[in-house]
């Protein structure tokens, strides 16, 4: 899963579980790019053909997808700093 640049990555955590590898990665965006980011994410769910099960109103926005491999959420966390919260879960 691609990080939207430009950001400034401060957290990665990966766990593996017997479904798979999970992550989190947190990065701080410029506030004027919120709808930039939910924009990127929208179109490369789509593109890796995910199916978008929601548009979240938390935060500044955020995204719901899920693929037959692991599911997916993005939101964006208002601040200071804005920041992007990526979560990838594996499923089996």
């Amino acid at each position: 899963m691609p990080v939207f640049e430009p950001s400034a990555v401060s957290t990665v955590i990966t766990t593996d579980t017997s479904a798979g590898s999970s992550f989190i990665v947190k990065f701080e965006i410029d506030p004027g790019d919120v709808e930039a980011v939910l924009a990127f994410y929208e179109d490369w769910f789509s593109a890796e053909g995910m199916e978008i099960i929601a548009m979240l109103e938390i935060g500044r926005g955020g995204i719901l997808a899920k693929a037959d491999t692991g599911a997916t959420q993005v939101t964006v966390i208002d601040g200071p700093p804005v920041e992007v919260l990526l979560n990838w879960s594996a499923i089996e």
